[in-house]
C-alpha cells in the first residue's frame, strides 16, 4: 500500500497561487492539482447531518470513518445503526465495520426501501375477509 502525503498551502490571493504553480512548472516538478475553496475533496471528513444528507443522495455503501482499531470501528457502526450519532436519528441508515487491507473502516448506507409484493389478481388472502 503506497503512502500518500497531502500538503495544503494557503496563499493571500489567487495571483500568488498561480505564481507558485508557474514556479513549479519552471523547475520541472509535476504540477499538483489545485483545489478550489469550497470544493469537496475525496476523503474529506463529513459529520452528522451533512454526512446523513450526503448518504441519502448517494445510494450504496460508502466509507464514512477510518477508526484506529476494531473496537472503535464496531462502536461507530453501532452508533449509526442505533441512531445515536447526530444526523442519523431517523433510523434510516445502516452501518458495518470491515477490515480492509489491514485497516478497519466503517461503511454506511441508506437502507433501501422494500418493495411491496404485488397481489396477483383473482387470488384472495389465506386468512381474513
Amino acid at each position: 500500500m503506497a503512502d500518500t502525503v497531502r500538503v495544503i498551502f494557503e496563499f493571500p490571493d489567487e495571483e500568488a497561487a498561480h505564481a507558485w504553480l508557474d514556479a513549479l512548472a519552471l523547475l520541472g516538478s509535476g504540477t499538483p492539482t489545485p483545489l478550489i475553496d469550497g470544493a469537496t475533496v475525496t476523503g474529506t471528513k463529513r459529520n452528522g447531518p451533512q454526512l446523513a444528507k450526503w448518504l441519502t443522495a448517494n445510494p450504496g455503501w460508502h466509507r464514512v470513518a477510518t477508526p484506529a482499531n476494531r473496537a472503535a470501528a464496531l462502536k461507530a457502526a453501532y452508533k449509526i445503526n442505533r441512531g445515536d450519532r447526530r444526523g442519523f436519528e431517523s433510523g434510516e441508515f445502516e452501518a458495518r465495520a470491515r477490515l480492509v487491507d489491514g485497516a478497519w473502516i466503517v461503511e454506511a448506507r441508506l437502507i433501501p426501501k422494500r418493495r411491496r409484493a404485488a397481489t396477483p389478481e383473482g387470488m384472495s388472502p389465506l386468512f381474513g375477509e
